[in-house]
């Protein structure tokens, strides 16, 4: 049986997605397993939909089975979102192909590249250290990195989001040996960072913000086998309140201790929290040319779900597994050909199992569940039937 695999977030799922799945089917002529975030993403934001409405919409438009990326790893930075990823799927033992979308398709370049940044050779780590000293973010300063060293061509695909992902995968696939063949499909939306909707393939963000304004566009922009399951969307300024409680009831010492937190970033914590009378302000006051947008959600995020340096050092000394979110009808047989290839448990419900991750992932879909409208009780983890569409 041939398996390809997709590494996503599908916040929400639009027709980009809808044409990497078939563009990776037509290439690979097997089934898709995608490994999904569950209930929060790597921007450090809460996912527009649940986890298991989200996996219904991957089945519904192609996919055959959905597992779920643990919270530990879905929140990282890039390199972790993606090790995290591709050490699961290396550990089923069934994967034959990692397809990814890149804005720069070019394996080839991707892959020097890759090779580049996973060596770290000296000049390399000086150059990068004294771009960091500058005050500038790490992904500014490994950019410039890329540009004295290797020149402009390939410091310009570190400018491409998808292109980091890709390259990190690349990375990730070297690092474990695997035997995963990469397989990259060129992105067909203009632009990952627009916030208006651009016509048939429109990204992620701009159909989020539609959804915030109430702008009913961005129904040309979805597969229609999936709007039906576009309910109530949860958003990031929902977690404002419990954020700042975080902030103002943890002293400068629990919170350094915070994924993320370091030289003194707890300081700037505590201050903008006391400050802050909404989400974009308190993003706001910690901002700075050291920190992107994004790290500083991230930040906010662990401290929002309780992500500690010694709960990252913990999980790393566990086994992995990989949950379920749901499956096709006809591709039932995929469980019983994971089941006996993998060298790790496949869960349909966390009840029989534990992990610290996956505790941290009954944790997180608790605290997303604050966040809807209405609020839903806890425990889905435990209550949900695995969805078989």
């Amino acid at each position: 049986m041939k398996i390809s695999a997709i590494i996503a977030e599908y916040n929400p799922f639009h027709l980009g997605h809808l044409y990497h799945i078939q563009e990776t089917k037509k290439h690979t002529r097997g089934k898709i397993l995608v490994i999904m975030s569950g209930n929060f993403t790597q921007r450090g934001e809460p996912a527009v939909f649940d986890k298991w409405t989200r996996a219904k919409m991957a089945l519904l438009a192609g996919a055959d089975i959905v597992i779920e990326l643990p919270t530990i790893y879905a929140t990282a930075s890039s390199e972790g979102f993606a090790e995290g990823a591709v050490s699961i799927l290396q550990a089923l033992h069934s994967i034959d192909t990692l397809s990814f979308g890149a804005e720069e398709p070019d394996l080839s370049l991707l892959g020097r590249l890759a090779e580049q940044l996973a060596a770290e050779e000296p000049p390399y780590k000086d150059i990068l250290a004294a771009e960091l000293k500058k005050g500038v973010s790490f992904p500014v300063a490994r950019s410039e990195t890329v540009r004295k060293l290797y020149g402009p061509s390939f410091s310009r695909v570190l400018d491409k989001p998808n292109t980091i992902l890709a390259i990190e995968y690349l990375k990730a696939l070297r690092k474990t040996q695997s035997t995963i063949r990469p397989y990259a499909v060129q992105r067909k939306d203009a632009d990952y960072h627009a916030a208006a909707l651009q016509g048939t393939f429109s990204s992620a963000h701009a159909i989020r913000e539609a959804l915030k304004s109430g702008n009913n566009a961005w129904v040309d922009s979805v597969p229609a086998c999936v709007r039906p399951l576009f309910s109530i969307p949860v958003f990031v300024e929902r977690m404002f309140p419990y954020i700042q409680y975080c902030l103002r009831t943890r002293d400068k010492e629990t919170l350094s201790r915070i994924r993320g937190v370091s030289e003194g970033l707890e300081n700037k914590l505590i201050g903008a929290g006391g400050q802050a009378t909404d989400y974009l302000s308190l993003l706001q006051a910690i901002k700075s040319k050291r920190y992107t947008m994004t790290r500083i959600k991230r930040v906010l995020l662990n401290c929002f779900l309780g992500i500690t340096d010694a709960l990252v050092q913990k999980i790393q000394t566990e086994s992995l597994y990989a949950h379920i979110l749901g499956i096709k009808k006809e591709s039932m047989e995929l469980l019983s050909y994971l089941s006996q290839r993998s060298s790790i448990p496949l869960l349909s419900s966390p009840a029989k199992y534990t992990y610290a991750a996956l505790d941290l992932d009954v944790k997180a879909t608790d605290l997303y569940s604050l966040l809807q409208t209405p609020p839903v009780p806890s425990g889905k983890d435990y209550t949900t039937a695995l969805p078989i569409i």
